[in-house]
């Protein structure tokens, strides 16, 4: 029987800046100023050579020396170049600058399991509350032969030098049940500063969502709502779950986000109260979504469904969202939207945030918002080509208003070039990269591949 769990728990060479010729620049239309591009550093270039996919990135506490440091992760699911298999997840961590080296630090497989994907990142990088200076990654961790798996939950203290397995969740022994896609957020809220919420997806059935939250002040993982009672119960294709809370702690709101393929919706649901009740699912306007079997355009090297980013925005308390779909239905083309969701009002509307050329196809965003602006910055990929035989693809962003509204013109992070160019990219399949903001730079990490050499990386740029 299928169904969805979810549970509320909480780069050391130097990529080359990727350089961008002015003669392979297209003209892009600009209202301000857009964010220039300071520095690209590779993440993930000391365990190389590998492919990647499955990015997460956060700035979270370590102790350096004698002193408390804010630092990079970057977590990416790696796997070796000429094989499919092992996956692993890796977490490269790193100075907050454009000139930073990077140490890998890969988590422990739990006993038995053989493979991991699927990382997210959450933190309580401050002094204070449940677990003060740790960070937390959540993954899959499964085994290929006999079908077992389950969502990991790792924690790292601003002391330690290894990942430790905090828990392991929702294990399965059936083959016909999948644990897969997990979202995790840490609470800022003062009476719950350092309360852990995890999300995950079980595949297997007709979906549902049943969520367990971290106990407070303990480290025991419990159930929310007793005896597996569902939040949500849905046969229609779900996916892409997503949690946010405010990073301020202004707001005790948890954020509980997903798309419906089938459907075409985005789907938000909130708590106020550590998930031990909900509201009910609020959905915006439906429209033609990718689905695991479609591919952005008609080649097999570029493949992609929707998927959800999403991001909270301290300024005005909204939930940012962002997805693509289909621009024209029927057709191999996709456009990225953005929009927000407020507790008072629902859905904003979508915004169309990509907008170069009728041809070219546009997937899967990413999103972050600054607290003293409201704006957010929008990341996403670009095939720029008419001939769905090119592979080769850009990275865009643009800076947005907090309803998705353009402030910018599109930005060119990483364009690609001739195919000997350091700065050629290869489409693979993908899911997800990231945006950060922190102390008035945003951060973006990237999946990028290099054709000639079959491997890929996770670039971070700086703007």
């Amino acid at each position: 029987m299928r169904k969805m769990t979810l549970l509320l728990l909480t780069f050391t060479l130097l990529l080359s800046a990727l350089p961008a010729a002015a003669a392979n620049r297209r003209t892009l239309s600009r209202t301000t100023p857009m964010v220039a591009v300071t520095g690209v550093s590779n993440a993930s270039s000391g365990d190389a050579p590998h492919r990647i996919n499955e990015v997460s990135m956060l700035v979270s506490t370590r102790w350096i020396r004698r002193f408390w440091e804010d630092r990079l992760f970057c977590a990416f699911m790696a796997y070796p170049s000429s094989t499919e298999f092992p996956y692993l997840i890796k977490v490269a961590i790193g100075i907050v600058s454009s000139g930073t080296t990077w140490s890998v630090l890969s988590p422990p497989l739990p006993t038995g399991l053989f493979d991991q994907g699927d990382p997210a990142l959450a933190a309580n990088p401050g002094a204070s509350g449940f677990h003060p200076r740790r960070t937390y990654l959540a993954g899959r961790s499964w085994d290929p032969g006999s079908g077992k798996d389950e969502i990991t939950v790792w924690h790292l203290d601003g002391v330690d030098t290894a990942w430790a397995i905090n828990a392991d969740i929702g294990y399965n022994t059936s083959t016909g049940i999948a644990a897969d896609n997990p979202a995790i957020a840490v609470s800022q809220y003062s009476t719950s500063l350092g309360h852990v919420y995890l999300a995950y997806i079980e595949k297997g059935g007709p979906q549902q969502i049943v969520h367990f939250y971290r106990n407070p002040g303990t480290d025991v993982w419990s159930e929310a709502l007793l005896n597996g009672v569902p939040v949500y119960s849905n046969s229609d294709a779900l996916n892409s779950l997503r949690l946010d809370v405010d990073p301020t702690g202004v707001r005790n709101t948890i954020y509980l986000s997903w798309v419906d393929w089938t459907a075409g919706t985005v789907n938000v649901m909130t708590s106020t109260d550590g998930g031990d009740h909900w509201t009910g699912p609020q959905a915006n306007t439906a429209s033609t979504f990718i689905n695991s079997n479609q591919f952005i355009v008609n080649y097999n090297a570029i493949f992609s469904p929707t998927f959800l980013g999403s991001a909270f925005n301290p300024y005005d308390g909204s939930l940012a969202v962002v997805y693509h779909r289909r621009k024209t239905p029927g057709l191999y083309d996709s456009e990225v939207l953005m929009e927000k969701y407020s507790t008072a009002s629902g859905f904003s509307g979508a915004q169309v945030v990509s907008s170069l050329s009728s041809q070219d196809d546009r997937w899967q965003p990413a999103v972050d918002c600054s607290s003293t602006t409201g704006r957010c910055m929008v990341a996403y990929y670009d095939h720029p080509s008419g001939d769905p035989s090119d592979t080769k693809y850009n990275v865009y962003d643009r800076l947005v208003e907090s309803n998705g509204a353009s402030v910018t013109g599109e930005n060119d992070v990483l364009l690609y070039g001739t195919a000997s160019d350091a700065s050629s990219l290869l489409s693979h399949r993908m899911e997800f990269h990231d945006v950060f903001y922190y102390n008035g730079q945003w951060l973006t990490a990237d999946v990028v591949a290099t054709p000639s050499e079959n491997t890929s990386d996770v670039v971070v740029t700086f703007q």
